[in-house]
């Protein structure tokens, strides 16, 4: 079981490295792209036809992309208020089921947006010349499945547990840690003013 998991978290680990990297080099696409058709157009009034086709389309992996990472630090949106309104406890068991209904939706949305996709292909409506509109709308189905399957492995892992299960986000358990290591110090202070007081007795 022990190694199950383990085996899980690395390859939970590799497909965010994956995806964080992706997103980068996306995003640098699309700064160079876009920082290249300004100066063509005002310095030579050209450009490249099929820039702004391209950078439409980065937009939408972007974001599906950005939804994986998202799901990952369960930053997704969600409706919080029953689990902010009830115990710890039922908020825990409420947030795995929004997780598995999550999932899901996901699993109902790949399918739809797969139809889409064989559609487009069947169509066969061009991206830009000979290239099928169909291979930028793969990140549809792909990234569907790819939310889906973080927050799978947010249960597995019990990631979502730790974060957000307690009813407190990175931030407040950053404060409390803080403040008990206040606590700790003023501690530390008392007890070495209270052996300097027994000392000069």
């Amino acid at each position: 079981m022990i190694a199950l998991k383990n085996s899980l978290k690395v390859f939970e680990s590799t497909l965010a490295k994956i995806v964080t990297w992706s997103v980068i080099l996306i995003l640098l696409s699309m700064l160079l792209l876009a920082f290249l058709q300004v100066i063509l157009r005002n310095f030579f009034a050209t450009g490249l036809p099929w820039v702004d086709i391209v950078l439409r389309n980065l937009v939408l992996w972007i974001g599906m992309l950005g939804g994986v990472l998202a799901a990952r630090s369960g930053r997704q949106i969600n409706i919080e208020v029953l689990t902010k309104l009830t115990p710890p406890v039922i908020g825990k068991y409420l947030r795995g089921i929004a997780s598995l209904f999550t999932i899901v939706v996901c699993y109902y949305l790949v399918k739809a947006s797969w139809t889409f996709v064989s559609v487009e292909k069947e169509f066969g409506t061009m991206f830009y010349g000979d290239v099928p509109n169909w291979y930028a709308q793969m990140i549809l189905p792909i990234g569907f499945a790819l939310i889906g399957l973080q927050v799978l492995f947010n249960l597995l892992l019990n990631r979502d547990v730790e974060l957000n299960y307690l009813g407190t986000d990175s931030d407040d358990l950053s404060l409390a840690a803080m403040e008990k290591n206040d606590i700790r110090t003023e501690t530390s202070i008392n007890s070495i003013e209270s052996l300097d007081d027994e000392e000069k007795q």
